[in-house]
Protein backbone atom coordinates (compact mmCIF):
# COMPACT_ATOMS: atom_id res chain seq x y z
CA UNK A 1 0.00 0.00 0.00
CA UNK A 2 1.32 3.61 -1.19
CA UNK A 3 1.51 5.75 2.08
CA UNK A 4 0.51 9.51 1.10
CA UNK A 5 3.47 12.10 2.41
CA UNK A 6 1.35 14.48 2.97
CA UNK A 7 -0.80 12.41 5.29
CA UNK A 8 2.56 11.16 6.66
CA UNK A 9 3.91 14.34 7.54
CA UNK A 10 3.88 15.44 11.23
CA UNK A 11 1.40 18.82 11.57
CA UNK A 12 2.79 22.06 11.91
CA UNK A 13 3.00 24.30 15.15
CA UNK A 14 -0.32 25.82 13.25
CA UNK A 15 -2.34 23.45 12.93
CA UNK A 16 -1.28 22.08 16.49
CA UNK A 17 -2.41 24.98 17.94
CA UNK A 18 -5.30 25.30 16.11
CA UNK A 19 -5.77 21.19 17.39
CA UNK A 20 -5.34 22.76 20.87
CA UNK A 21 -8.13 25.63 20.40
CA UNK A 22 -10.31 23.09 18.65
CA UNK A 23 -10.47 21.29 22.25
CA UNK A 24 -10.21 24.08 24.85
CA UNK A 25 -12.05 27.49 24.29
CA UNK A 26 -13.04 28.30 28.14
CA UNK A 27 -11.42 28.14 31.99
CA UNK A 28 -13.33 28.62 34.52
CA UNK A 29 -13.00 31.45 36.99
CA UNK A 30 -11.98 30.48 40.91
CA UNK A 31 -14.62 30.81 43.38
CA UNK A 32 -12.71 32.88 45.53
CA UNK A 33 -12.54 36.69 45.54
CA UNK A 34 -9.83 39.06 45.49
CA UNK A 35 -10.05 41.79 48.27
CA UNK A 36 -13.85 40.21 48.46
CA UNK A 37 -14.49 42.05 45.20
CA UNK A 38 -13.72 39.58 42.10
CA UNK A 39 -13.26 36.41 41.28
CA UNK A 40 -10.01 35.70 38.29
CA UNK A 41 -8.90 33.10 36.44
CA UNK A 42 -5.56 32.05 37.88
CA UNK A 43 -2.33 31.06 36.82
CA UNK A 44 -2.48 27.10 37.42
CA UNK A 45 -6.39 26.90 36.15
CA UNK A 46 -4.85 28.15 32.97
CA UNK A 47 -1.59 25.90 32.77
CA UNK A 48 -3.98 22.98 34.39
CA UNK A 49 -6.12 23.00 30.66
CA UNK A 50 -3.51 23.67 28.70
CA UNK A 51 -0.88 21.01 29.81
CA UNK A 52 -2.50 17.55 29.03
CA UNK A 53 -3.27 19.14 25.25
CA UNK A 54 0.23 20.29 24.80
CA UNK A 55 1.27 16.55 25.84
CA UNK A 56 -1.16 15.06 23.61
CA UNK A 57 -0.34 17.41 20.46
CA UNK A 58 3.34 17.58 20.72
CA UNK A 59 3.60 21.42 21.77
CA UNK A 60 7.06 22.45 23.73
CA UNK A 61 6.51 25.92 25.56
CA UNK A 62 9.24 27.40 26.53
CA UNK A 63 9.23 31.14 28.28
CA UNK A 64 12.08 33.14 28.98
CA UNK A 65 12.70 36.45 30.94
CA UNK A 66 13.84 39.14 28.87
CA UNK A 67 14.17 42.15 31.25
CA UNK A 68 12.76 42.56 34.96
CA UNK A 69 13.18 45.36 37.36
CA UNK A 70 12.08 46.00 40.62
CA UNK A 71 10.31 49.25 42.07
CA UNK A 72 9.42 49.06 46.06
CA UNK A 73 7.04 46.16 46.53
CA UNK A 74 6.33 45.92 42.66
CA UNK A 75 7.92 43.10 39.67
CA UNK A 76 8.05 44.14 36.39
CA UNK A 77 8.94 41.30 33.53
CA UNK A 78 9.46 41.07 30.08
CA UNK A 79 9.18 37.76 28.66
CA UNK A 80 8.89 35.76 25.10
CA UNK A 81 6.74 32.66 25.38
CA UNK A 82 7.78 30.47 22.52
CA UNK A 83 5.60 27.36 21.35
CA UNK A 84 7.76 24.63 19.64
CA UNK A 85 6.81 21.60 17.56
CA UNK A 86 8.09 18.88 19.33
CA UNK A 87 9.17 17.06 16.26
CA UNK A 88 10.83 19.81 14.39
CA UNK A 89 12.24 22.30 17.28
CA UNK A 90 12.86 24.50 14.59
CA UNK A 91 9.38 25.13 13.81
CA UNK A 92 7.81 27.85 16.34
CA UNK A 93 6.04 30.82 16.66
CA UNK A 94 7.13 33.45 19.86
CA UNK A 95 4.81 35.64 21.36
CA UNK A 96 5.93 38.44 23.87
CA UNK A 97 4.41 39.44 27.13
CA UNK A 98 4.15 41.95 29.91
CA UNK A 99 3.38 41.45 33.77
CA UNK A 100 3.87 42.98 36.75
CA UNK A 101 3.73 41.16 40.54
CA UNK A 102 2.94 43.06 43.42
CA UNK A 103 3.85 41.91 46.76
CA UNK A 104 5.76 42.78 50.23
CA UNK A 105 8.21 39.86 50.66
CA UNK A 106 9.79 37.56 48.29
CA UNK A 107 7.24 36.63 45.84
CA UNK A 108 6.95 39.76 43.46
CA UNK A 109 8.98 37.98 40.42
CA UNK A 110 6.97 35.11 40.70
CA UNK A 111 3.89 36.22 40.93
CA UNK A 112 4.92 38.76 37.40
CA UNK A 113 6.30 35.85 35.26
CA UNK A 114 3.26 33.89 36.26
CA UNK A 115 0.79 36.50 34.88
CA UNK A 116 2.86 37.49 31.84
CA UNK A 117 2.87 33.94 31.01
CA UNK A 118 -1.08 33.37 31.77
CA UNK A 119 -2.08 35.68 29.44
CA UNK A 120 0.38 34.73 26.97
CA UNK A 121 -1.56 31.39 26.67
CA UNK A 122 -4.74 32.85 26.94
CA UNK A 123 -4.53 35.44 23.97
CA UNK A 124 -2.67 32.93 21.44
CA UNK A 125 -5.21 29.82 21.99
CA UNK A 126 -8.25 32.41 22.81
CA UNK A 127 -9.73 31.39 25.50
CA UNK A 128 -12.80 32.35 27.18
CA UNK A 129 -12.80 33.34 31.18
CA UNK A 130 -15.98 35.22 31.86
CA UNK A 131 -14.44 38.57 31.95
CA UNK A 132 -15.33 41.36 30.08
CA UNK A 133 -12.17 43.25 28.54
CA UNK A 134 -14.12 45.65 26.65
CA UNK A 135 -15.94 46.65 29.72
CA UNK A 136 -12.11 46.86 31.77
CA UNK A 137 -10.95 49.34 29.36
CA UNK A 138 -13.47 51.83 29.38
CA UNK A 139 -12.77 51.76 33.52
CA UNK A 140 -8.99 51.89 32.57
CA UNK A 141 -10.04 54.89 30.44
CA UNK A 142 -10.90 57.14 33.14
CA UNK A 143 -7.88 57.05 34.75
CA UNK A 144 -4.15 58.37 33.56
CA UNK A 145 -0.67 56.71 33.82
CA UNK A 146 1.13 57.60 37.66
CA UNK A 147 3.71 60.48 38.02
CA UNK A 148 5.99 57.18 38.42
CA UNK A 149 4.63 55.47 35.04
CA UNK A 150 5.10 58.34 33.20
CA UNK A 151 8.83 58.61 34.26
CA UNK A 152 9.36 55.02 33.07
CA UNK A 153 7.80 55.61 30.08
CA UNK A 154 9.83 59.16 29.31
CA UNK A 155 13.31 57.04 30.32
CA UNK A 156 12.37 54.59 27.81
CA UNK A 157 12.00 57.06 25.16
CA UNK A 158 15.25 58.35 26.02
CA UNK A 159 17.21 55.68 25.88
CA UNK A 160 15.48 54.19 22.86
CA UNK A 161 15.68 57.40 21.38
CA UNK A 162 12.43 57.58 20.31
CA UNK A 163 10.41 59.93 17.91
CA UNK A 164 8.53 61.23 20.73
CA UNK A 165 5.38 63.35 18.25
CA UNK A 166 5.46 59.94 16.56
CA UNK A 167 5.27 57.78 19.65
CA UNK A 168 2.23 59.73 20.85
CA UNK A 169 0.36 59.31 17.48
CA UNK A 170 1.06 56.28 18.12
CA UNK A 171 -0.25 56.00 21.97
CA UNK A 172 -3.22 58.73 20.40
CA UNK A 173 -2.55 61.76 22.91
CA UNK A 174 -1.20 64.68 22.90
CA UNK A 175 1.47 64.09 25.63
CA UNK A 176 2.79 61.87 27.52
CA UNK A 177 0.86 62.77 30.50
CA UNK A 178 -2.43 62.10 28.38
CA UNK A 179 -1.76 58.41 28.01
CA UNK A 180 -4.31 56.23 29.79
CA UNK A 181 -3.55 54.23 32.89
CA UNK A 182 -5.31 50.82 30.75
CA UNK A 183 -2.40 51.54 27.73
CA UNK A 184 0.56 51.58 29.99
CA UNK A 185 1.73 48.39 29.79
CA UNK A 186 1.16 48.38 25.66
CA UNK A 187 3.22 51.92 25.63
CA UNK A 188 5.88 49.83 27.57
CA UNK A 189 5.93 46.65 25.23
CA UNK A 190 6.10 48.59 22.28
CA UNK A 191 9.09 50.80 23.33
CA UNK A 192 10.57 47.19 24.50
CA UNK A 193 10.40 45.87 21.20
CA UNK A 194 11.78 49.13 19.60
CA UNK A 195 15.42 48.61 21.45
CA UNK A 196 14.83 44.92 20.41
CA UNK A 197 15.20 45.97 16.67
CA UNK A 198 18.11 47.80 17.04
CA UNK A 199 17.12 50.80 16.04
CA UNK A 200 13.84 52.03 13.98
CA UNK A 201 11.22 54.29 15.26
CA UNK A 202 8.17 53.62 17.48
Amino acid sequence: MTINAAQAEPPNIYKRILAVMAEVYFVQKEDRKVNKQYTFVSHDAVTAKLHPQFVKHGIVVVPSVMTWSVNGNRTEVYMSVAFVNADNPDDRITLESLGFGIDQQDKGPGKAISYAYKYALLKLFALETGDDPERDDIDHQKSLITAEQKDTIISWLQETNSDIPKFLEYMEVASVDEIPAGQYNNAIIALKSKKKQDGGST
